[in-house]
């Protein structure tokens, strides 16, 4: 029975999220036929920049809890991935496209016209 797997927290990383889309993998199997749904940690983001900053995740602040799981997260081919608008082939994993401003420092925010410095942050 592969519903259970034992897995040390240590490891959870590479032996479960690192197989999602590997088809061997007990959850890679599920995600092929379908019968597994993928619950990433975007829930317990409760602002929208924490959010955003996490590719797999996506804001919508009509909905609770706002911070959910992208659509892109689950793609496992670059076919696939490349075919979802909004989504971006990163070489190993499908990532929802950064827009807007993306720069993470002080100096790149000012060069960037779709960016606006806020020192409180």
């Amino acid at each position: 029975d592969e519903h259970f797997i034992n897995v040390d927290l240590d490891h959870f990383k590479e032996q479960v999220l690192d197989t999602i889309c590997d088809p061997n993998s007990v959850f890679g199997k599920g995600i092929a036929a379908g019968t597994v749904t993928v619950v990433s940690g975007c829930a317990p983001k409760t602002t929208e920049t924490d959010c955003m900053a996490d590719l797999d995740c996506k804001w919508d602040a009509s909905i609770s809890p706002s911070c959910t799981q992208s659509e892109c997260y689950p793609l496992c081919s670059e076919t696939d991935c490349k075919a979802h608008p909004g989504c971006k082939w990163d070489g190993k994993d499908c990532k929802r496209e950064e827009t807007g401003c993306t720069s993470k420092n002080e100096a790149d925010c000012k060069a960037d016209d779709t960016c606006l410095w806020d020192a409180m942050w």
